[in-house]
């Protein structure tokens, strides 16, 4: 899927297999991609905002500058994700894992700004 996802907004796409796939500026707002696989995958500037991502996997995802505000991240899997500039403003991220993950002018849940 290269470019703007038409009509994702809202679905449910739970339990689906998206890893190494090309979602450049795809607007993904309230989208249910609970248990999917997002890993390698290209969200560069996309919206996924108030979005319930719940145990997804973000395993070395391209989240630069993605928009995650809202969203639910509980025990989702961000090992090795590059989010720089990512956006995670009001966003629940209990139990989810940023180990080895590159953080630079990312905005974390509590507004605070994380970089290293």
């Amino acid at each position: 899927l290269l470019g703007k996802i038409q009509g994702a907004v809202g679905r449910d796409l739970h339990g689906t297999n998206l890893s190494s796939t090309i979602l450049f500026q795809a607007d993904m707002r309230g989208v249910n991609l609970t248990n999917a696989n997002l890993s390698l995958a290209v969200l560069e500037t996309a919206n996924l905002g108030g979005a319930n991502l719940r145990s997804a996997i973000f395993s070395g995802t391209d989240c630069f500058r993605t928009i995650f505000t809202n969203a639910a991240l509980n025990s989702a899997d961000f090992s090795s994700a590059d989010l720089t500039r990512a956006n995670f403003l009001g966003a629940t991220t209990n139990g989810a894992n940023f180990s080895g993950a590159t953080f630079f002018q990312t905005i974390m849940p509590d507004g605070s700004i994380r970089n290293f």
